[in-house]
């Protein structure tokens, strides 16, 4: 257990977006096979449709924490892993140029895009009209367009090579990706969900544009806590109590580290990531590591 937790700390928030939905498909599969085997399926649809989007306001009023419980939850194997690919290849591309902890905040605020569009979408658009309490949204698909629109949307004429032979710019890659969710409207596939994905690299989109001008549109608090002091130190007349002298060290080679990358997000959004020199560009990255 506690080597679990290690390498759960040590992972970056990508990483641990993808182990996170990982374990919720494997949870739904093991508990799928219990109620099969005890006769009561009945019970895993019960608890499939508290969790995922449902197009009718009314019932969503009623489960409102389906608006987030929908983004992490696959029932479909070849689902889950082409939303996990495309998260792990966002991640990748995303941390040449940002922290990875910004992508928590980016995959959250995404999939928030992507249920409001299904929503006004379903409850919107005559061709929906007749199945709108029949409709219901469930997986990471905007949240992971999401985080792939923000990094291709910032950088869109930086290049990849994919499979090792081709060589493509990141705006044409979110063009690509673009284009597939809207071919798929008016095949009667899922029309739905392929408008939420485009929902999700909207706000993708917003947040690239942002980022260039300095304001960074997905910020989640972090909580902070109270380090306490192992031995209690004792106050004497007319001598104020400090931290431990290391633990001072720490706090300010912290800050120090966070002011560098404050720094260098900041040149990137006046001249762009090329303006960095070698060391700065090195600094990004080892620091982005560690987040």
């Amino acid at each position: 257990m506690s080597e679990a937790r290690q390498f759960w700390n040590q992972s970056g928030s990508g990483v641990q977006l993808i182990l996170l939905n990982a374990l919720v498909f494997v949870a739904f599969l093991l508990l799928r096979s219990v109620l099969h085997l005890s006769n009561q399926l009945n019970v895993l649809d019960s608890i499939v449709n508290a969790v995922q989007l449902p197009g009718s306001l009314m019932q969503l009023l009623m489960q409102p924490w389906s608006i987030v419980t929908h983004m992490f939850v696959h029932l479909g194997f070849w689902h889950l892993l082409f939303n996990m690919l495309t998260l792990y290849f966002a991640t990748q591309l995303f941390t040449r140029y940002f922290p990875e902890r910004y992508i928590s905040a980016i995959y959250l605020f995404a999939g928030l895009s992507g249920a409001f569009v299904f929503l006004v979408s379903v409850n919107t658009f005559p061709v929906f009209s007749r199945f709108a309490g029949q409709i219901q949204a469930l997986g990471a698909s905007a949240a992971a367009m999401g985080v792939l629109m923000a990094v291709c949307f910032f950088r869109p004429k930086d290049e990849v090579l994919l499979f090792g032979i081709i060589r493509l710019r990141l705006g044409i890659i979110a063009l690509l990706f673009i284009l597939a969710d809207i071919a798929q409207i008016g095949t009667g596939s899922n029309e739905a969900g392929h408008l939420a994905h485009l929902g999700g690299a909207l706000f993708g989109y917003i947040w690239s544009v942002n980022m260039k001008q300095g304001r960074n549109l997905a910020q989640l608090p972090r909580l902070k806590f109270a380090r306490r002091n192992k031995t209690p130190l004792k106050a004497h007349r007319n001598y104020r109590v400090t931290p431990m002298e290391a633990d001072e060290q720490y706090n300010l080679s912290k800050h120090e580290k966070q002011k560098k990358v404050d720094e260098i997000l900041d040149k990137i959004s006046r001249s762009g990531y090329d303006s960095l020199n070698a060391e700065e560009k090195r600094i990004l990255f080892e620091i982005s590591k560690e987040q």
